[in-house]
């Protein structure tokens, strides 16, 4: 689901809060704060272009945007189903809001904290505003794991008092970048939290209350008879909970991310990608030489989940934390040093071509499919000869497919930018599937 941060502003300063670089550089560097509705559209438009019609908006605290109840209206009106994380501290006004809306068509993930840190009024408002959600079932309470004796009952009696059936388990996962670390575990003392997370699932059980576990937790923190009975009773996702995948921040500027936990690298607008395939195939490609090959605990190495790519050990926030604590971050391929290359097929690869029910080409490899591709990527397919950069070969494609000569008209350069920019996944995927083979010194 692709998080749009409408607001980086927020009215509470929670210790564990993984949001907090963003929050402070944004603050820091005087950027846009709160989401312009120009800007909305252009992410719906974005969204919507992909096939994508559901989102979450989320923050800082997305109810305190001057415009929440107008953003909010607009993407609903628009076709997506929304959901809002928020620390449950909105104004009275929103309930009304709120309570307009079919709850088929949106969903509320509430932060909520421990009494003790709230003033009595806001502990009230929250109580407030929970009571107008009560009983429906489009509603899940967090709890975020920070310490080692966690403090959770009052969850529990917010469960039972206002008839919540859904709940979220989730470790603070780590903040590294900008000098705004937050509070959270070690990556070492997940293992001293398996009983809580057992009792936790327990006491939710005896109140009718379903648990889903947030974020990527090791798998070795569990008994092979607990990671069965959670895998079987959805409390833990075998493609989610132990191997990073990415979420998709997007900023009110328009700034993307992988993550909050990764929030500090890697960063780009969203104008540069011509679709979410991009963006997550963007972000899978300059953070897999962190995943599964930098591994936040020794043991990990070891480990056969890890060999096999099951289990990458927690947190791709860990891993970062510990290559940036030794100064020994492994280098990225960029698009600068991948573009310079000169490749070909690899001779162990074949392509064939079929033509029903449409015309299709397939990468084999002894007979086994290893990718199909679309038939207008033959002519590049014919173009890598191991003669030529990848740039020098999407130039002279593009150049081809639109007809156009080198001037300087800036619509030109446009076009040929915009058909390149389709082609440099596909190259990677290829590169990466070893189908292409380099043949630069």
């Amino acid at each position: 689901m692709v998080n749009i941060l409408i607001t980086m502003r927020c009215n509470r300063a929670c210790n564990y809060c993984f949001a907090r670089e963003k929050i402070h550089s944004y603050a820091n560097k005087n950027s846009q704060l709160d989401i312009t509705i120009p800007n909305l559209d252009k992410i719906l438009n974005f969204l919507a272009s992909n096939n994508n019609n559901i989102l979450q908006l989320a923050g800082g605290e997305p109810t305190i945007h001057p415009k929440f109840d107008e953003i909010l209206i607009k993407t609903l009106k628009r076709g997506f189903h929304v959901n809002i994380l928020s620390n449950s501290l909105w104004s009275e006004d929103n309930n009304n809001l709120f309570s307009s809306v079919p709850p088929t068509k949106i969903n509320f993930l509430l932060n909520i904290d421990h009494p003790d840190t709230y003033s009595s009024s806001n502990w009230a408002k929250i109580e407030n505003n929970l009571s107008s959600l009560q009983g429906i079932h489009n509603v899940t309470l967090s709890f975020n794991i920070f310490e080692r004796t966690p403090k959770v009952d009052y969850i529990f009696d917010l469960v039972s008092k206002y008839n919540f059936t859904n709940l979220r388990l989730s470790f603070s996962m780590p903040v590294v970048f900008g000098g705004s670390i937050n509070s959270c575990l070690p990556i070492e003392d997940y293992k001293y939290l398996a009983p809580f997370v057992e009792d936790f699932i327990g006491k939710a059980k005896n109140l009718g209350a379903s648990v889903k576990m947030d974020n990527t937790v090791p798998i070795c923190m569990f008994s092979k008879d607990q990671l069965a009975d959670y895998l079987l009773r959805g409390v833990l996702d075998l493609n989610n909970n132990f191997a990073c995948r990415p979420a998709i921040d997007i900023g009110p500027d328009l700034l993307v991310w992988r993550c909050f936990g990764t929030s500090g690298l890697f960063n780009r607008k969203l104008d540069e990608f011509s679709s979410l395939f991009d963006i997550y195939e963007y972000f899978e490609r300059v953070f897999k030489p962190y995943k599964f090959k930098v591994l936040p605990m020794d043991e990990c190495y070891e480990c056969s989940y890890a060999k096999d790519e099951i289990c990458q050990g927690g947190c791709n926030g860990y891993s970062i934390a510990k290559c940036m604590e030794k100064n020994d971050c492994p280098e990225i391929v960029t698009d600068e040093i991948f573009l310079n290359q000169s490749v070909k097929l690899s001779k162990n690869i074949s392509v064939t071509e079929f033509q029903v029910p449409r015309e299709t080409i397939l990468l084999l490899s002894e007979n086994n499919v290893i990718m199909e591709i679309d038939s207008s990527l033959k002519s590049l397919l014919e173009l890598l000869d191991g003669t030529k950069t990848i740039n020098e070969v999407i130039n002279t494609l593009t150049l081809e497919k639109t007809a156009l000569n080198t001037n300087e008209d800036p619509l030109d350069s446009f076009l040929i930018n915009t058909v390149s920019q389709k082609f440099i996944p596909t190259l990677r995927r290829l590169m990466e599937m070893q189908c292409l083979v380099s043949t630069s010194e």
